[in-house]
């Protein structure tokens, strides 16, 4: 089920985002709040916050909007995740 696998890798790059110390995961942000909070936290890194934001906009499209997720989508987020290592 791409649908279901966009949410987990959009997870994992939540996850892996909070490791890195880049947000404060927190159940009540948005993904807007996080994506404010990356781009403040991570000016000057090679990713920025133009990949979590393209990231952003497949994940809701696919999971809110019901939109069909592609493998190109998942591809795309299965990236995101690798890009912050």
């Amino acid at each position: 089920d791409l649908r279901r696998a966009s949410r987990a890798y959009f997870l994992a790059m939540l996850a892996r985002l909070g490791r890195l110390g880049y947000i404060r995961v927190q159940r009540a942000k948005s993904n807007r709040d996080y994506l404010r909070e990356l781009t403040r936290r991570a000016l000057g890194t090679p990713v920025g916050g133009e990949r979590f934001a393209a990231a952003i906009g497949i994940f809701e499209r696919g999971w809110y909007g019901e939109h069909p997720v592609t493998e190109s989508d998942i591809e795309t987020l299965r990236e995101s995740v690798a890009a912050w290592s």
